[in-house]
């Protein structure tokens, strides 16, 4: 199982593919549109970002942003039995079969929690759904535009994270395990003065989606705020992985980029832990560049070597819901 694509609603789908193509250097694939929504499809990488506006009242984007800020709408998987889980499914909005060059390809869309979907793909190393589905129709000056932005690559998309209403947690891990054979592989509680969450790691069998889930411990949390704003639960935020954060986050900054800022101190407490534990002295030279960048690093005492890099976006969205990490 793995993601297939992200696809966000949003207000102005010319205005949101201008952003993704200029901070983030995602290559148009192609363009869409019916009598009610326009869509947008972009890639970078191996990863697809659907984009879908409305054109009319009779929109079902129109319709989501009644209820909701833009966001992510669907996260769509490719898996293999897809007959076995529309079974399991609770409800099928959306069953259907196309055909391209002559091989057919499977899919269909669920309710996923709240107002997510998920559509689901069959397996197919022969068809490419978002290709094929939605028509590309890029010029080779779009392209060209992509290539000269040289924004070193996300390879992938390392995890989502649901945030959902306090006391669903359980009901919501319980739901995925359920339809999708997911596997709890972490759960941690956050508490502050200020704020708190309960979370839950799931993961698929195979190990290519990890689906984070959180639900608010008290009425000041971060995630109660999400919520609010968000008027029900919904996706918070994307995780991307990349060879060279460094590198990335540099590039994405000269191109407009905003990043959460992190403050100096944080990087003279990071230097007393790593002189403790004796990391390389590698890797204290590059704290430079590693703080200048405001990227936080974190590792288990009892793993020190394997150590994470990352950094969170500011709101994506006028709406501050929905960031990138």
């Amino acid at each position: 199982m793995q993601i297939d694509h992200i696809h966000f609603y949003v207000e102005d789908v010319s205005k949101q593919r201008d952003w993704f193509i200029q901070s983030m250097g995602c290559q148009v694939v192609s363009h869409t549109a019916n009598r009610h929504t326009a869509t947008e499809v972009l890639k970078h990488g191996s990863v697809y970002f659907v984009l879908s506006s409305p054109l009319s009242a009779d929109s079902p984007v129109a319709d989501y942003l009644k209820k909701h800020p833009p966001g992510v709408a669907d996260i769509a998987l490719s898996v293999s039995g897809i007959e076995q889980l529309l079974a399991k499914a609770d409800q099928i909005q959306i069953p259907l079969q196309c055909s391209y060059l002559g091989k057919d390809l499977k899919w269909a869309k669920i309710n996923g929690w709240g107002s997510l979907s998920h559509t689901l793909i069959e397996n197919s190393s022969d068809v490419d759904f978002c290709q094929t589905f939605f028509n590309p129709k890029a010029s080779a000056q779009e392209n060209a535009k992509f290539e000269a932005l040289g924004v070193t690559g996300f390879t992938s998309i390392d995890h989502v994270v649901l945030n959902v209403s306090a006391g669903a947690l359980g009901q919501a891990v319980a739901w995925y395990q359920a339809l999708f054979g997911f596997e709890v592989q972490q759960a941690f509680q956050i508490q502050t003065k200020t704020s708190g969450l309960n979370s839950k790691v799931l993961k698929s069998r195979d190990g290519d989606i990890y689906f984070n889930i959180n639900e608010p411990s008290s009425a000041q949390s971060q995630i109660q705020e999400f919520l609010d704003e968000n008027q029900g639960s919904g996706i918070q935020h994307i995780a991307l992985k990349t060879p060279n954060i460094v590198q990335a986050v540099t590039q994405m900054r000269e191109r407009g980029m905003s990043f959460l800022s992190v403050p100096v101190t944080y990087y003279t407490q990071l230097k007393h832990r790593l002189k403790q534990l004796q990391h390389p002295p590698s890797l204290l030279e590059g704290m430079q560049a590693i703080a200048a960048q405001h990227i936080l690093m974190d590792w288990k005492d009892s793993a020190p070597e394997s150590i994470l890099l990352q950094i969170f976006s500011q709101p994506i969205f006028e709406q501050r819901t929905f960031f990138l990490s």
